[in-house]
């Protein structure tokens, strides 16, 4: 398997996606993650990447804190729900490079999604 530069894949998505008519709130964010993700594990070349580099950064966004934009709670850390956005949006980059043949096998294909927060129902949420 060769070199595979981020940058490179990241602007062979961003075309794909926008030929798939994807929103660019959509498309930004999804490389927004996927930067943050590779940055965490100081890397460029992609091809190196492996299912337990994905493991650790999502045990690594388990522990960041983000501010909450309220005066009574100013940090909080990431929801599961915003934890499995940044998941779907590396994932769907993987998928993507594999549909694009810079991949024989996703590494990433295996990992399942964090589990997503479960809203009350909604005869509990007027007691």
């Amino acid at each position: 398997m060769s070199n595979c530069l981020l940058e490179d894949a990241i602007a062979s998505y961003k075309m794909y996606a926008e030929a798939e008519c994807r929103s660019r709130k959509t498309i930004d964010d999804n490389i927004r993650n996927v930067r943050e993700f590779c940055l965490f594990l100081n890397r460029d070349d992609i091809t190196t990447i492996t299912v337990e580099d994905l493991q650790r950064y999502l045990v690594y966004l388990r522990s960041k804190i983000v501010w909450s934009g309220t005066s009574y709670a100013k940090e909080r850390p990431l929801s599961k729900n915003s934890i499995n956005a940044y998941f779907r949006s590396i994932r769907g980059f993987w998928n993507y490079l594999e549909y694009d043949k810079k991949f024989t096998v996703n590494p990433l294909a295996t990992v399942t999604a964090p589990e997503l927060s479960k809203p009350l129902p909604m005869f509990l949420m007027f007691m």
